[in-house]
């Protein structure tokens, strides 16, 4: 099997979580940059209209000069905390698919770690949906890559949200959970098809073998 070339995140990152028997790294990715846009902005915005209140204030002398180097400091530095959360949030979100697992790991050293893992010789993917919505996110070639997998007794869905090139990844994840199956049984064959649509792209696993002609 092929190993996706172009990883986004450096190989010590990722080796602590190839950790099975013969797993081979696949994938790596953070979130889209632009997903921290926003957020990151807002503050910027907030904390300058802040500076020119306290500006205005002390023209007008309803502040002393040093209050207002005072607030003007505590205003910053909530900010710059702000920021930084932020992009240290962003910076330890990331997605990392294997051979043998999918796993999304949430962390911020000293503050919280969450890794939300799929074994893929535990569940059967159904469906891969990838969405794109809206004229900005088609801009910075931003989407999502939903994964329906089967278990025996329900179904769920994992997701990866926000990424970049998402055509690109959603048809290779395709392209692996198919080679991943190897030699299917006779009766219980996959069979994938593209199905296009507005701002969207859907690979479907027909569950059951399709009927025909005897």
């Amino acid at each position: 099997m092929n190993i996706r070339k172009g990883l986004s995140l450096p190989k010590h990152f990722c080796a602590r979580f190839v950790c099975l028997p013969n797993e081979q790294l696949l994938l790596a990715t953070r979130t889209h940059w632009f997903d921290i846009l926003s957020p990151i902005g807002g503050v910027g915005i907030v904390a300058v209209v802040c500076s020119a209140v306290i500006l205005f204030l002390l023209i007008n002398g309803a502040l002393s000069f040093l209050h207002f180097l005072s607030l003007l400091l505590i205003v910053w530095a909530i900010a710059a905390g702000v920021i930084s959360f932020t992009f240290f949030s962003w910076y330890f979100h990331f997605y990392i698919v294997t051979t043998r697992k999918i796993l999304e790991v949430r962390s911020l050293p000293f503050i919280y770690y969450n890794v939300n893992d799929v074994l893929l010789d535990q569940v059967r993917c159904t469906e891969l949906d990838i969405q794109r919505n809206g004229l900005i996110a088609s801009l910075v070639n931003m989407g999502s890559i939903i994964i329906t997998f089967d278990r025996p007794t329900h179904q769920e869905e994992f997701t990866l949200v926000n990424i970049h090139d998402p055509e690109s990844v959603g048809i290779f994840l395709g392209d692996m959970l198919e080679t991943i199956r190897g030699n299917p049984r006779e009766n219980d064959q996959a069979f994938w098809y593209k199905e296009p649509t507005k701002n969207r792209y859907r690979f479907t696993e027909e569950i059951y073998p399709r009927l025909t002609p005897s």
